[in-house]
């Protein structure tokens, strides 16, 4: 029998022979075929799995049944519209803050005003105008809400409004002042009678020198006074144009009274001193630093003087600041709507006071 390399290949199917064996095969041929063999196939070994022989028969795909697997989507598939309702429904600000740090388009979405204002309105309370105005210097609700948040997180357990509120509360009244006729003043009136701490004190001089410059950046010509009041008033700083270290003097000799809390008094003290001090047609502002703790008929006799004030001198517009641990909110309400004003909420701010005192 004469056994060459075509008649292996021509007999392979019949043989059954593959790459996988074919070392095997080489193994059993006489040594002169083996040395025709190309030295390639006798390198091969039985870890060589690929047959040299036909392919094995496979039955044709019936693509007409065969079902496409089903395409999942994720979150950041779905569009701005339909992600930012999730958002307004399901997340917290604690999400939002979350999610800022994953994408930049989540970033873009969760800092939206839509999402920052309903989160801010819930956790601090009702919006209104001079809280819109904060909104506008902070440049978004969220770094209002930021703001806010980091300020009360250094006040603790005291809540008080942050940078951006009090900046937009005092230039309300500086523009008030601008926007009159003739030059004004604005009075300080502040509650240094026994329910008030030392503490609290501290509180509303601080304010007091913090915001004369900001009145001053926008109605230079605004005039500044300053009275304490107790059970009797004592005028710290008569009406002038004070600058700030005549104002640091003033409020650093500065004593705290005790006493009962003779509002109507330092109300009726500070019409006549601005009636004679300001030219007629001057605006005529009061800010009432008080913890409002007095009764219904100290409170009667406070709106009654400021109803009087506002008849007698038409000119008149009042401010409070809540300081303390027991605000009396009803009170100094009251008396700031007593000159019949329509914006009363947008002249009530809590300065320093605990959370059980918002209400």
């Amino acid at each position: 029998m004469h056994v060459t390399l075509a008649n292996i290949g021509a007999n392979s199917d019949r043989l059954g022979l593959s790459v996988c064996n074919m070392t095997s095969v080489m193994q059993c041929l006489p040594t002169g075929i083996i040395a025709s063999v190309p030295p390639v196939l006798l390198r091969l070994d039985d870890s060589i799995s690929p047959c040299v022989g036909p392919a094995p028969l496979r039955k044709r795909p019936k693509l007409h049944l065969t079902q496409a697997a089903p395409k999942t989507y994720g979150l950041e598939d779905l569009p701005d519209e339909i992600f930012g309702c999730i958002l307004g429904q399901c997340f917290t600000f604690q999400d939002y803050c979350s999610l800022s740090q994953v994408s930049l388009r989540y970033s873009q979405v969760a800092s939206s005003d839509v999402y920052w204002e309903p989160a801010y309105c819930q956790r601090y309370g009702a919006i209104t105008d001079v809280t819109r105005d904060a909104a506008t210097l902070a440049n978004s609700w969220k770094e209002l809400f930021r703001c806010r948040t980091v300020t009360n997180k250094q006040g603790e357990p005291r809540l008080s409004p942050c940078f951006y509120e009090l900046t937009a509360v005092l230039q309300r009244i500086a523009y008030e002042q601008a926007a009159a006729t003739q030059p004004g003043g604005v009075m300080f009136l502040l509650d240094g009678s026994g329910s008030v701490s030392t503490e609290d004190f501290d509180v509303m001089t601080r304010f007091v020198y913090k915001a004369v410059p900001v009145l001053h950046e926008i109605a230079p010509t605004t005039k500044v006074g300053i009275i304490q009041f107790s059970t009797d008033v004592h005028i710290q700083q008569p009406l002038a144009h004070v600058d700030r270290t005549n104002l640091l003097s003033v409020m650093t000799d500065m004593e705290r009274m005790h006493g009962g809390t003779d509002m109507a008094l330092a109300i009726q003290t500070a019409s006549t001193h601005m009636q004679t001090a300001l030219p007629p047609g001057g605006l005529q502002t009061l800010l009432i630093l008080s913890d409002g703790f007095i009764d219904k008929y100290q409170g009667d006799a406070a709106v009654v003087a400021a109803h009087a004030m506002q008849t007698e001198q038409a000119e008149v517009s009042f401010y409070a600041f809540g300081v303390g641990c027991a605000v009396n909110r009803t009170e100094l309400d009251r008396v700031v709507a007593a000159n019949g004003c329509t914006d009363a909420d947008c002249r009530y701010m809590a300065l320093a006071v605990l959370p059980e005192s918002l209400g």
